[in-house]
């Protein structure tokens, strides 16, 4: 029954089962634009739970940028080194425009292919809106997938509260996670890519130093915890419910990268159930 399901979702396209984000507006910057301003539209997108940002050219998406590949030149060039740089060189070349007409099997294959759950979509020639993983969690919730949500949450790394920004970011693409734990006075806090993109990009000229920084002042998150024997559609619609990016139970955490990959994903292609989280 979930598979019939699944595949009939799939098989949707773009404007049918989304047609909400065509009403939603889309950030876009030119090939040139610094990486400063790019990192500082990005910061604030978190609160609409937009994974990136479009890159357009005579009127055409040629890349799109996450926190992620901004954070990978931060190591690659150093810092504030890497200030010099502009949308071109950390974007993600776009290589199969995707039109709304588009079905979400397809979405899908390209969300798997670069390991990055974005893209904008273009109707009649424009752009007209994007979509994320995080648009298919309705779907994921009414499936009705009665597997618990831990088979499918990956693994959450803790890091000690006195390491660098520097040795965070490695860690963190070294396992390809956007977030990684903190443990303070007992609770578990998260540290995400947005907040490093925050900390090391909200300096007017550059923080000298600032990889060396000990990460436990940077601003961290609480997230809500998911009983263990949770189901998967019933995990996917608290995170929808309660507006939370991510859920953590223990050594766990589940996001929507998980949600629609793990579900969804292993009926476009074979899917590793284990895949690491990177961008939702």
């Amino acid at each position: 029954m979930t598979k019939l399901l699944a595949e009939k979702i799939l098989d949707m396209s773009i404007q049918e089962a989304f047609p909400s984000i065509f009403d939603k507006g889309t950030v876009y910057v030119a090939p040139d634009t610094p990486i400063k301003n790019v990192a500082l539209f990005l910061i604030p997108l978190r609160e609409l739970y937009a994974s990136g940002i479009v890159v357009m050219k005579d009127n055409k998406p040629i890349g799109r940028i996450g926190p992620t590949h901004i954070l990978k030149k931060v190591l690659e060039f150093g810092y504030p080194q890497c200030l010099s740089l502009t949308a071109k060189d950390v974007m993600i070349g776009i290589v199969r425009e995707v039109k709304a007409t588009f079905t979400l099997r397809e979405v899908l294959e390209i969300f798997k292919n670069s390991k990055f759950g974005f893209m904008p979509v273009m109707k009649n020639e424009l752009l007209a809106g994007s979509i994320s993983t995080r648009d298919f969690l309705p779907f994921i919730a009414k499936m009705g997938v009665d597997r618990q949500a831990s088979t499918i949450a990956s693994d959450l790394i803790y890091i000690s509260p006195g390491i660098s920004v520097e040795n965070t970011l490695r860690i963190m693409f070294k396992k390809d996670f956007r977030k990684i734990a903190i443990k303070e006075n007992g609770e578990v806090k998260i540290v995400d890519d947005r907040s490093l993109l925050g900390y090391l990009f909200s300096w007017e000229k550059g923080k000298p130093n600032a990889l060396d920084t000990d990460i436990d002042i940077l601003p961290k998150s609480n997230v809500a915890n998911f009983p263990h024997t949770i189901s998967i559609s019933t995990a996917a619609e608290e995170l929808l419910v309660n507006d939370l990016p991510c859920s953590i139970s223990e050594d766990k955490i589940i996001t929507p990268w998980d949600f629609v990959m793990k579900v969804l994903g292993q009926y476009v292609a074979r899917t590793n159930m284990n895949e690491a989280v990177l961008l939702d």
